[in-house]
């Protein structure tokens, strides 16, 4: 795995691009930044879920809770949640650690709110 970080910030940034990029080994401009296919939940999940097929995945997303929580996981996954105040952000997790940020600054995620997994 060749970990990416990502080349956009803030409230449009590519974090779940440079994510993918390092979890299928391709460079962040082979993956699209979602949100240029639009900012709503359908528009953004729609364009993720089309990528992911193109390249013979699928995506389940589930959330945390008490009785689950992220060092529950195995395998790879996409964890995702707030970074700071109001701003979510993703990252690479395996075998329920983060493994990745793709944030330059590390910032990580400070309240995990779910993962998606591949």
């Amino acid at each position: 795995m060749n970990f990416i970080e990502q080349t956009e910030l803030g409230p449009r940034g590519n974090c779940m691009s440079a994510c993918l990029a390092s979890i299928f080994d391709l460079q962040i401009d082979d993956v699209p930044n979602f949100y240029d296919f639009g900012t709503s939940d359908e528009s953004w999940w729609a364009a993720y879920k089309d990528w992911l097929n193109h390249r013979g995945f699928g995506v389940v997303s589930v959330g945390f809770n008490e009785n689950f929580r992220p060092e529950d996981l195995q395998g790879i996954q996409i964890v995702y949640g707030e970074s700071t105040p109001g701003v979510h952000h993703a990252t690479v997790w395996l075998d329920g650690e983060m493994i990745h940020d793709p944030h330059p600054f590390g910032i990580g995620i400070r309240s995990p709110l779910g993962a998606d997994i591949l």
